[in-house]
């Protein structure tokens, strides 16, 4: 179904139910006669009016009732044509021909001039509907005429046929619905639009005589100032073009505004209509309207003038390139000059089409602007570009003449140069012309990429790429024939510097080797001419020095050689693919990176070096503080802690020198510390030997009292404090040692140590077998012995449990003894004598089992006859007790000691040793001869010490090298070791060394 279909139906049911339940309802006041007046109203076609009036007039006298009814046949004939036309209406409507309806509408408000509310309602809404689409009608009719005059070229007509359409909609939107400032603002609009567009009609004949005077003049003055007179006329035309665009925004504005208020589209049609009047219908359409007209008339003038200036240009271009092409400088020069006035003048007219071409200096290089830009702009753009192509071309053609010019000055003076700098010189010369024309081949590569962009959004810019590729294929042409001098520049300043290059990278190759030996360290002699030894020693300080000077030296080569490759790599292409640079450049860059390698690692041994002299500083300086702290030690007498603070003292000068030798360290390490050490050593070696006498005392004196225990540790107190000065045993210790060891291991067997794990179940057991004997005991006194048996035999089998673990336990054999003294009364004593007499058997054989069967029996009777006798004899087989003084002994002791006074007496020193043997063997075949042990105490004072607290530099390096290979369990390999270092008499009085000795020995 059409539109005008649809629009027809709700009229038509309108009408119908008009036509069913229609009258003519209207009344009017009665002041002439009723018949007169009637006739009155039917001569003015108020026939609703008239009917009323002759119907009251039959009702109130009948006899003026044929006089009324003639005036209502009249009526009637007047209705019945109203009637016609009402049902000539239905019939259109039906059809959908709204547009007769609309006329239709037009003639039955003439046939009744007063009809009545129902009525003019329904013409109202009828009119509204045919009026809407009749209109519409008659827009696109408007429009569709205007188009294939625009198309022509005939903006004036096209603007003129607009204009007929500025009452569309007219009628309906002053209806006084929306007020007198909506309606105003709206006519004001349309009044601006009309001026402008009768402003343009008048401005025909001027643009069209500045137009044919700039299209067809040649001087360049003459032809400035015919643009200049074209340009106002065109800026005339584009203030009233910009005025009318403005007004076409404010009746879009006002459209809107009016619709958000009212809610009905009905009113603004007349606004609609106005606005695509003056800017076309847009959508799909072609550009169209009063707006475009004018713009299309502007371009078609600037269009003229731009060919014009276009062709020109272009011929005066073609000469000069031909000119440049066999030689003529000069006149290629004149003719690029003049081909750039042209297109500065074709600037100057592309860009009335938008002042944004002019406006924006990069506007080719951003398409983006292109593709948001408005239609005349885009149009515009091709010539614009064409024309700025050129005027840049023009003015880079003229650039490049001068460089040929120039690379012919530069060539002459290669041959006339000798020396590196005037080379240099030259180089600068051809990189200034080189820089010149590799600038204006990259700007044009990039104008060529946004060309490109341009053509694949659509844009006609054929001829400007065109133009671009022809100043690219000039700018390589000059390039290419500035490649050749260049070669030969490159080639000679290269050799003339890679030479020396070359050589300084070679001695700097060999400085940082040098310094990374004395950084890893290099063969060192160290000690005198009998005691010396080879080591490893490091030199970072020298390395440091050594390795500052190459780096500098290198980074020199480095900047050198980075030049060279600078200096090549910048040149153009066609002069590094020359064989001779591309060589050059290689075995620059092959220089330039073993440079640079040598130079990072000059750079980390340096950083090593650094770290080394950090570190050997460090740890000198913390022996110095350990040395100072032990002078103060010995000064108070503080020997353990200067002891410490010595060894401190060696292990952070030993380290410092493992980082830097140091002769100055060295000297404290090897000089300062030994002194320093026999220093404390014999300051408390006089303590040692007075303590030491005193614990041999104590202990001797709780071996005496059986308190072997106690008497060990004493023992073994005295033994450590002898080893603090005296790496050699003590015979009186080691001797008294053995004793009481002995005893222990005889008396452990004795007893459950506490710290056994089963001491706690075995004294459990003991304890459960003592009640059993205590009960059993009281049950005999009771005269209940069978009871009494049966406890025992329990107590017994505890006793054995206890005994399979501890077979010598005295406790439970000590009990077991009681229970058969319990269980055998009549024979016990027997059985106690075989055992006593069992027990002497067993002295000699087994000394230590027959000490244990003598405790038992002397716990059970203490008062045995003969018992204490054969126990102290047990005890002297065994050497837990000291058999009474031999005298044949005594006076070998006492002989022993003689001679060792008369060495003492002579003071011969040498013989001090020989003295002390005397007086140790003296004191083992007499213990109690003081006189000996008192001067053996005293020379152990006089002589000092001999335990060495630290051990020299390079032993201790030894020392720590047998000692890994002992925890790699390499045992041979540190026995070598140290061997060799106990060939050193300064090494044999060492105890951790000794030590070292014992425990590899104990592995093999």
């Amino acid at each position: 179904m059409s539109n005008r279909r649809r629009c027809a139906i709700p009229v038509l049911l309108f009408f119908v139910l008009l036509l069913l339940g229609g009258g003519f309802a209207s009344a009017s006041g009665q002041k002439e006669d009723s018949l007169t007046a009637a006739r009155r109203l039917i001569t003015e076609e108020r026939y609703n009016d008239a009917i009323l009036l002759l119907t009251q007039v039959i009702k109130k006298d009948p006899r003026r009732f044929d006089q009324a009814q003639a005036l209502l046949e009249q009526i009637d004939q007047a209705r019945n044509l109203y009637n016609a036309k009402m049902a000539e209406l239905i019939a259109v409507f039906n059809k959908g021909d709204l547009d007769k309806a609309y006329v239709i509408l037009q003639e039955l408000g003439n046939l009744d001039k007063a009809p009545n509310q129902r009525t003019l309602d329904a013409q109202a809404y009828a009119r509204e509907t045919a009026t809407v689409v009749y209109n519409n009608n008659r827009f696109r009719e408007i429009m569709d005429k205007a188009l294939p005059l625009l198309s022509a070229g005939r903006f004036s007509e096209a603007v003129a046929t607009y204009l007929t359409g500025f009452d569309l909609g007219y009628d309906s939107f002053t209806s006084g619905r929306l007020g007198n400032i909506v309606v105003n603002q709206a006519l004001g609009l349309r009044s601006t639009l009309q001026t402008k567009a009768k402003d343009f009609e008048s401005l025909g004949p001027p643009i069209e005589a500045a137009v044919t005077a700039a299209a067809t003049e040649v001087d360049p003055v003459r032809l400035s100032k015919a643009i200049d007179n074209l340009g106002e006329r065109i800026g005339q035309l584009e203030t009233d073009r910009s005025a009318g665009a403005a007004a076409a925004q404010q009746l879009l504005k006002l459209r809107d505004s009016v619709l958000q208020q009212h809610g009905s589209a009905r009113d603004v049609f007349f606004l609609t209509y106005l606005e695509k009047l003056a800017d076309g219908r847009g959508g799909e359409s072609p550009p169209e309207g009063i707006l475009f007209a004018i713009e299309g008339a502007r371009t078609a003038a600037l269009s003229r003038v731009y060919d014009h200036l276009a062709a020109v240009m272009e011929d005066r271009f073609a000469q000069a390139t031909e000119r440049l092409k066999v030689g003529d400088n000069a006149a290629a020069i004149a003719g690029f000059r003049s081909a750039g006035t042209y297109a500065a003048l074709a600037e100057r007219v592309s860009g009335m089409w938008d002042s944004r071409l002019t406006a924006e200096p990069a506007f080719a290089l951003n398409p983006g602007i292109a593709a948001s830009a408005a239609p005349a702009l885009a149009a515009g753009l091709p010539d614009y570009l064409l024309a700025s192509t050129r005027a840049r071309a023009s003015d880079d053609s003229i650039k490049m003449v001068a460089a040929l010019s120039n690379i012919e000055s530069v060539t002459a003076g290669i041959a006339k140069a000798e020396s590196l700098d005037s080379l240099k010189e030259l180089r600068v010369s051809m990189d200034a012309i080189d820089g010149v024309v590799r600038s204006d081949i990259n700007r044009w590569q990039g104008l060529k990429a946004s060309y490109g962009t341009l053509a694949t959004m659509g844009y006609s810019v054929g001829k400007s790429l065109a133009a671009v590729d022809g100043m690219i294929a000039l700018l390589n042409s000059v390039q290419s024939q500035g490649a050749g001098p260049e070669v030969t520049l490159i080639d000679r300043i290269v050799r003339l510097q890679l030479a020396p290059a070359k050589s300084v990278l070679a001695q700097q190759q060999t400085a940082v080797s040098e310094a990374q030996k004395l950084i890893e360290g290099v063969p060192l002699t160290i000690g005198d001419e009998t005691v010396h030894e080879t080591i490893q020693a490091k030199f970072p300080a020298k390395a440091s020095d050594d390795l500052k000077s190459a780096q500098s030296a290198l980074d020199s080569v480095g900047q050198t050689l980075q030049s060279v490759i600078s200096t090549i790599e910048s040149t153009p292409s066609a002069v590094t693919a020359n064989p001779s640079v591309r060589n050059s450049l290689e075995a620059a860059k092959t220089l330039a990176s073993d440079n640079a390698r040598l130079l990072q690692t000059a750079a980390s041994a340096a950083g090593t070096a650094q770290e080394l002299l950090f570190q050997a500083e460090r740890y000198r300086q913390e022996g110095e503080n350990n040395l100072k702290a032990a002078q103060e030690a010995i000064a108070q007498q503080q020997y353990a802690v200067a002891r410490e603070r010595i060894a401190s003292a060696a292990d952070r000068l030993d380290r410092s020198l493992t980082f830097s030798e140091n002769p100055n360290v060295r000297r404290e390490r090897d000089a300062t510390i030994p002194a320093l050490s026999r220093q404390i050593t014999d300051a408390e070696n006089d303590i040692v030997v007075r303590e030491v006498r005193s614990y041999i005392n104590e202990g001797k004196a709780l071996y005496a009292q059986s308190n072997y225990a106690q008497a060990q540790s004493v023992f073994l107190r005295a033994e450590a404090r002898w080893r603090l000065t005296n790496s050699q045993d003590n015979p009186e210790i080691t001797t008294w040692l053995s004793y009481v060891n002995t005893a222990l291991t005889i008396n452990s067997g004795l007893v459950i140590s506490p710290s056994d794990p089963l001491y706690s179940e075995m004294t459990q057991v003991l304890n459960l077998a003592e009640s059993d004997y205590a009960q059993a005991r009281s049950l005999v006194a009771e005269g209940k012995r069978s009871e009494a048996l049966r406890l025992l035999s329990d107590a017994q089998q505890k006793i054995l449990y206890v005994q399979v673990p501890f077979p010598l336990n005295q406790e439970a054999r000590v009990l077991g003894l009681r229970i058969l003294e319990l269980t055998e009364p009549s024979d016990f004593q027997s059985i106690f004598r075989q055992r006593f007499s069992t027990a002497l058997e067993k002295v000699k054989a087994n000394p230590q089992e027959a000490y244990v069967d003598l405790r038992n029996l002397q716990a059970v009777e203490p008062d045995f006859p003969g018992l204490t006798e054969a126990l102290y004899r047990t005890e002297v087989a065994t050497g837990m007790r000291r058999p009474p003084p031999d005298p044949q002994k005594i006076q070998e002791s006492n002989d022993l000691y003689q001679k060792a006074f008369d060495i003492v007496r002579t003071n011969v020193r040498a013989q001090y040793p020989i003295a002390i043997s005397y007086l140790n063997r003296a004191i083992e075949l007499d213990p109690n001869n003081t006189a000996a042990t008192s001067l053996k105490d005293r020379l152990a004072i006089d002589t000092g010490g001999e335990t060495t607290v630290v051990l020299s530099n390079y032993a201790q390096i030894q020392f720590r090298q047998a000692e890994e290979q002992f925890i790699a369990k390499s045992y041979y390999e540190a026995l070598r070791i140290v061997n060799e270092l106990l060939k050193d008499p300064a090494n044999q009085n060492y105890s951790p060394l000794l030590d070292l000795k014992r425990r590899i020995e104990s592995k093999i």
